[in-house]
């Protein structure tokens, strides 16, 4: 071995040795020092995980600010038509949340209004239909509406929609609408000083007698007679009568009827015809008839008409509905028109082929259209079912108007209700 490897041999240990020994001693003194649970100690101050995250939740929060280029309110054309109603006090109130507005009058029964709300939004949306400036509801519209995302929408609300049954101020039973345009007051209810009487009616039975009541049960009913005329000596007027009847009603109970007679004494005879067709419909029978009866030396005619319909409801329920007309008329233009609509439910009376009405209208007028000085006359019947009560009111109007109103126990009068087809 030579000296060179002597010599450098313990001076290169003598060198790692000190650098091992200054690496230690460096890390030693830079290194932090730890507590127990692992947090670092610095200057006498334990930072934590906790606190690191309590600091960044100190940090300000920053608000949203709506984008003012995106699209977020839009404006909404409400155009409303509300039930015909006249009068100078109406008022149309909508609400829609928080909102509530007075539409504007445009005419008849339209009315319309404009509100900038928010996009996609949803609320109800209500209509408020009434009279005296807001102090008489008369009729409203309810139901939820979301706006979309479009600048501007339009929302119509047709008079169908709104509903008025609700709307009873004195709670007579008629709704505010109908009694003002009946030209009651809707906050009276009349009824607590109306006289009580024991019965009210009309005559149900022009079809029944006339029609009806000609033809058997028996199916098919064919019937036909014809009574020849008798002259008196000299070659005078018939005194007698001529009669010819013609009944035709098949199977299923459809047909028609005619009746002509001539009849009378001297030379005043007097004509009168029956002329009548009968319709079976599922449970329902329809008579239209027609009566007519002329005198030709008075120059009279007398004509009775009446499309009248009978239904059944259940066994024990009936409908009768007619239209009923009665014409009298002269030469000297006397002449008088009596029009009738009626729309009765009847029950049946026990042990009997009769249904009595309990509840329905009746609206009858009598007026003399060639004669203006002669009063019109109009009759109005009225119960609702689960009235106790029948409503008759009588009118004339003219050059004295009079009115006269009462309530009546029961309809005393009844129809047929017991057809062989039904």
């Amino acid at each position: 071995m030579s000296r060179f490897q002597d010599v450098t041999t313990p001076a290169a240990t003598l060198l790692l040795t000190s650098s091992l020994l200054f690496a230690g001693c460096s890390s030693s003194s830079d290194s932090p020092a730890l507590t127990e649970d692992g947090n670092i100690v610095n200057d006498e101050v334990v930072v934590s995980d906790n606190d690191t995250a309590d600091e960044q939740n100190t940090q300000p929060t920053m608000e949203a600010v709506p984008d003012p280029l995106v699209q977020n309110r839009t404006q909404v054309d409400f155009d409303i038509t509300v039930p015909a109603y006249q009068s100078d006090a109406l008022q149309v109130r909508l609400t829609w949340g928080d909102t509530t507005v007075t539409a504007d009058w445009i005419g008849d029964e339209f009315w319309s209004t404009s509100l900038e709300l928010p996009t996609n939004t949803e609320n109800t949306l209500s209509v408020i239909f009434s009279d005296n400036n807001g102090d008489i509801e008369l009729a409203s519209f309810e139901q939820a509406y979301r706006t979309g995302s479009n600048a501007a929408e339009m929302f119509d609300i047709a008079a169908e929609q709104f509903t008025s049954e609700q709307w009873d101020n004195d709670n007579d039973g008629t709704n505010n609408l109908d009694e003002l345009i009946a030209g009651s007051d809707p906050l009276v209810n009349e009824d607590s000083v109306l006289e009580v009487r024991d019965e009210t009616g009309i005559n149900l039975d022009f079809i029944m007698s006339n029609f009806e009541s000609r033809i058997s049960e028996e199916r098919p009913y064919n019937e036909y007679s014809e009574e020849e005329l008798i002259y008196h000596a000299g070659g005078r007027p018939p005194s007698g009568a001529s009669h010819i009847i013609d009944i035709n009603i098949d199977e299923s109970g459809n047909g028609a009827l005619s009746d002509s007679r001539f009849e009378g004494v001297g030379t005043w005879p007097v004509r009168t015809s029956y002329t009548g067709t009968r319709t079976h419909s599922e449970n329902s029978i329809r008579w239209q008839g027609n009566r007519q009866k002329s005198e030709d030396f008075a120059d009279l005619y007398i004509t009775t008409s009446s499309d009248n319909i009978i239904t059944m409801i259940d066994e024990r329920t009936w409908r009768y509905e007619e239209t009923y007309r009665y014409s009298y008329d002269t030469s000297d233009e006397d002449r008088s028109v009596t029009t009738r609509k009626i729309n009765l439910t009847g029950k049946v009376i026990e042990g009997t082929s009769l249904c009595k009405p309990v509840a329905g209208t009746v609206e009858s007028e009598t007026i003399k259209p060639l004669d203006n000085n002669t009063p019109e006359i109009r009759e109005s019947i009225t119960k609702e079912i689960g009235d106790q009560l029948w409503r008759v009111k009588f009118t004339m109007t003219g050059s004295e108007f009079s009115e006269t109103e009462y309530l009546a126990l029961e309809f005393n009068s009844t129809f047929k209700c017991d057809f062989v087809e039904l």
